[in-house]
């Protein structure tokens, strides 16, 4: 809308006749007394008569005015004097150009006034030379001027004709002393357009004051403007001008909107303050006080609430002329503001709420471009149907990114920022997580992050879930949370930690890397028994380490490989790899197996109590408590050392028992004490009760050399591991024998 209301200064025209009758009453004397003309006689109404009257009021060498009438009369009692055919000319020196006001009729009253009761016209703007110009025209009806005053009104009609516009009001009155304009009611101006098919530019108001003192304008009474499919209403308003323009726009309880083909605009507030460049052109308007905007472009609708909304235009060169326009390209909103934005496709609804946030729009005003609050922000955002997920992030500082198509494509949180992450399935938990900063990025198609990044301090919770980390990564269309730097998570079952953590949200398999650690709580079983009373008692932790970790849900398996370790007090076990299968209640070691235990019903803190085996296999069993060890086993208790190809042990579920009973098979080699200074037996297997302190060795044959020399051969060997008896048999026809040395 360019310079609409610059047409208000045309009625100040009325004021040249107040000059004309000020300067004629000054100068009649003098004209009458050097008239040589003859003198009629004249009727006895009246006092005076004139035909042909002429007065010019020059400056220098220059004429300023020119006032002509055909004839007047004065009335013989000398109170009124009527005027016929009356034409003034004001000279404008500056613009080489000329006022001229017209009345077929006037009457001077006694009081000095003059009264036009019919058509008056004021014609501003003629060309002084006689060329072509752009004149302006006010014709009117009724007109009191009163000299005295500086003053003309009339209550009548007024119109107002110019190049291009036009308008009218019921009623005028102008101030010339004061500069005032007042169009009394009925007010309407309209500024066609330049070119025949742009729209015309109106403006209706109920009353209308003009100030020339600051070029301002006061509209009031139910106020309207209008061009094109855009409109302003408000319940009253000011506009000042400058150089004959239209600088700002002041509006109190303000509406208005816009709708073009696609695209619709509304906004509202308590008071609006519209701003236009120096060219005419759109600049900034701002609405305070309950401040509402709404925006509808290529199918996304944009929706702003605060105390105050600032608008910014900025002129954009349209391609179907040189002409200009402006077009919306800032949204700032303060004071408890409020957006929500909707995409084009019905896709992921945004609702941001902070203290302030911008909007930018792309060039040309077409769909939002990204979304910004400086400060603390709230975003919800709700995906439309009942299969969508929905979040809301906390953030010092947020900002959005819109793509062409209208669909947000990143979304950026800083110094500190909360997500909740809301599934469709009411019945799965919601996922919270916290970090210094926040990224995502959005599929394009489904509006839905495709990947969500949070760095410094990273800490979630889901369910009976909780996390924390250096950074993580959220693939939430696999639901993967990976987590990064020092990565800890911890549930009913465990605490894990380690360099990197790979979760499987929705089926909860963990994969873990670099320096494991933690432990775990077997709770009771689906039953109601407790867990296992073995090497690794139940609801007591097991504590772990390894280089990586499976855990697998679904097959109930933990997987622990490049150098694993679990232990439970004194109990461990070590190797290059550990299964734990929770479905059968075994754990199998593989490659570099060490295990150790206490013996039960022994005392953990006497270092003879430890049984160690080192093997290439074990398998054990933690309801029955049956360890399996296979593959160069090598067994170490209570001072004694048993290598064999395997070895099967009684941990004992209960406790009791544990490492009390164990059967060597294979190649069984017995040491005691390790380093084969005492006892030394050989045989195929070897069956060991602690509690008896008894071995029995059956080989073909089971030999054995006492500490003393004596050697002892037969198909079975039971022997006190406390050397104070040996029992040697044979079988069937074999014979068993004892050797001792002739010193003996």
């Amino acid at each position: 809308m360019r310079n609409p209301l610059r047409s208000l200064l045309l009625l100040a025209a009325l004021a040249l006749l107040a000059l004309v009758v000020r300067d004629y009453l000054g100068s009649r004397t003098a004209a009458g007394r050097d008239s040589t003309q003859a003198v009629p006689t004249l009727p006895e109404d009246l006092s005076a008569q004139s035909q042909s009257w002429r007065l010019a009021q020059t400056i220098g060498d220059s004429t300023r005015m020119e006032v002509s009438a055909d004839d007047f009369t004065q009335g013989a009692d000398g109170l009124t004097t009527d005027l016929h055919g009356v034409e003034l000319k004001i000279f404008r020196l500056q613009t080489g150009s000329l006022d001229r006001v017209q009345s077929d009729a006037m009457r001077m009253l006694a009081d000095g006034s003059l009264y036009s009761d019919g058509e008056t016209l004021i014609t501003l703007g003629i060309p002084a030379d006689g060329g072509a110009g752009r004149p302006v025209e006010v014709s009117t009806s009724g007109v009191t001027f009163r000299p005295s005053a500086n003053s003309a009104s009339t209550e009548r009609r007024v119109d107002y004709r110019f190049a291009d516009g036009a308008g009218s009001s019921l009623g005028a009155a102008y101030d010339a002393t004061t500069g005032v304009l007042r169009m009394m009611s009925e007010v309407r101006l309209e500024r066609f357009g330049p070119a025949p098919d742009e729209s015309s530019a109106v403006i209706r108001a109920g009353s209308l004051l003009y100030a020339e003192e600051g070029a301002r304008i006061e509209l009031a009474g139910h106020v309207r403007m209008e061009q094109g499919a855009g409109w302003l209403e408000c319940d009253s308003g000011e506009v000042l001008m400058s150089n004959g323009r239209v600088r700002r726009i002041d509006g109190v309880n303000a509406r208005g909107g816009e709708s073009i083909a696609d695209r619709r605009t509304a906004f509202s507030a308590s008071r609006l303050e519209v701003e236009f460049d120096i060219s005419g052109e759109l600049a900034r308007s701002r609405g305070s006080g309950m401040a509402r905007f709404a925006s509808i472009e290529a199918g996304q609708r944009i929706e702003v609430e605060a105390d105050s909304v600032d608008l910014q235009y900025e002129a954009e060169a349209e391609s179907s002329s040189t002409a200009s326009s402006s077009r919306l390209r800032r949204v700032e909103a303060r004071g408890a503001a409020q957006a929500s934005l909707h995409p084009s496709d019905g896709g992921t609804v945004s609702a941001i709420e902070s203290e302030s946030m911008l909007l930018v729009l792309r060039p040309g005003g077409e769909q939002v471009e990204r979304v910004e609050t400086p400060g603390r922000g709230t975003l919800h955002q709700l995906g439309r149907g009942t299969d969508k997920p929905a979040r809301t992030l906390v953030g010092g500082s947020i900002r959005m990114v819109y793509g062409p198509a209208g669909n947000l494509e990143r979304l950026a949180a800083r110094s500190g920022a909360q997500l909740v992450q809301r599934p469709a399935d009411q019945a799965s938990p919601e996922l919270r997580s916290w970090s210094d900063s926040l990224d995502a990025r959005f599929d394009a198609e489904t509006s839905e992050i495709a990947q969500l990044r949070q760095a410094g301090n990273f800490g979630f919770e889901e369910g009976s879930r909780r996390g924390r980390a250096g950074s993580a990564r959220f693939d939430l269309d696999g639901g993967v949370l990976e987590l990064e730097e020092n990565a800890n998570v911890e549930s009913a079952g465990g605490n894990l930690s380690a360099r990197r953590i790979v979760l499987a949200r929705a089926s909860g398999r963990v994969d873990a890397a670099g320096d494991v650690t933690g432990f775990l709580i077997q709770g009771p079983d689906a039953s109601g028994e407790p867990g296992p009373t073995g090497m690794f008692a139940g609801q007591q932790p097991v504590f772990l380490a390894a280089g990586a970790l499976v855990s697998d849900p679904e097959n109930q398996t933990l997987t622990y490989r490049n150098g694993a370790r679990l232990w439970q007090g004194r109990n461990r076990v070590d190797a290059d790899s550990i299964l734990i299968d929770q479905a059968s209640n075994s754990i199998e070691a593989r490659h570099g197996v060490e295990a150790a235990w206490v013996a039960g019903g022994e005392s953990a803190s006497d270092p003879e109590s430890l049984s160690i085996v080192r093997s290439g296999l074990m398998r054990y069993d933690t309801k029955t408590g049956l360890a399996r060890f296979e593959g160069a086993v090598d067994f170490r208790r209570q001072g004694m050392r048993v290598l064999a190809d395997e070895l099967e042990t009684a941990l004992g579920a209960d406790g009791v028992d544990a490492g009390m009973r164990a059967v060597a098979v294979g190649s069984v080699r017995i040491a005691d004490p390790p380093d084969g200074s005492g006892h030394r037996a050989f045989g195929d297997r070897a069956e060991f009760d602690v509690d008896k302190s008894e071995v029995v060795l059956v080989g073909q044959p089971a030999r054995i050399l006492m500490r003393d020399g004596t050697e002892s051969e037969g198909a079975s060997l039971t022997y006190s591991t406390a050397g104070d008896r040996l029992l040697v048999l044979g079988r069937r026809a074999e014979r068993a024998y004892t050797y001792r040395p002739a010193s003996r």
